[in-house]
């Protein structure tokens, strides 16, 4: 279902068919109501985040060289799903996520440390917050990356009342391509499936009309 179709629903049982009075409660209620099913989704055991595939997003090579911060404003995080290297990134070193409670026990016990193949990231807000060994750490802030998986938050303005055709996120086409690469973390929808085409092997599956967040950047035949 399209944006305005839901819409139009809400305010025509309210009266509204001319959408004048009650089109934008009807948006406030539908974007809730998305909300709260990604909330319960992300709740539960099994998240299914093909759910909501247009709000599942990966930030490549976050830079952490200003102070050990990363700032995430522009990012809109809901909420953060995995912190990892850069996987072309060829040295050994790991991610511990912790929470603000933990940290400050830190100063006060050596073995809560971070080890030198070891990088500890905490959130405050909208800052990403890295802590490293003092000694002699893998990771350097100054020059390394980390890549990081993450929901984006469920806002009005990522959602517009139009009745073009599309059944994307703002229900407007994008840019239609027929060759070339793709970017990780981006959504595609593969909208006309060719028989002898291959996409399974960046997240897409070879049917007419599958939404899909890009894991590779080169199909395995697109032709």
């Amino acid at each position: 279902m399209k944006l305005i179709d839901a819409v139009t629903d809400i305010a025509t049982q309210l009266g509204d068919a001319n959408l004048d009075a009650f089109a934008s409660r009807g948006q406030d209620h539908f974007v809730r109501a998305i909300h709260e099913l990604m909330k319960a989704d992300l709740d539960s055991d099994k998240p299914n985040f093909s759910f909501y595939p247009a709000y599942h997003r990966v930030e490549k090579l976050m830079d952490f060289s200003s102070d050990n911060i990363f700032n995430m404003v522009t990012l809109d995080v809901n909420r953060i799903l995995n912190i990892y290297p850069d996987p072309s990134v060829k040295k050994v070193f790991y991610v511990t996520v912790k929470e603000v409670s933990e940290i400050a026990k830190m100063a006060y016990n050596e073995q809560l440390q971070p080890s030198n193949e070891e990088i500890v990231v905490y959130r405050i807000g909208n800052d990403l917050r890295v802590i490293v060994s003092g000694t002699d750490p893998t990771f350097d802030v100054s020059s390394d990356k980390l890549f990081m998986d993450y929901i984006r938050e469920v806002n009005d303005d990522l959602w517009k009342q139009t009745s073009s055709s599309g059944t994307d996120l703002n229900d407007n086409r994008g840019t239609l391509l027929t060759s070339g690469t793709l970017v990780v973390g981006e959504v595609y929808e593969l909208e006309d499936f060719i028989s002898g085409d291959d996409f399974s092997n960046v997240g897409g599956s070879n049917i007419d009309n599958f939404f899909f967040v890009a894991t590779g950047t080169t199909p395995t035949t697109w032709t």
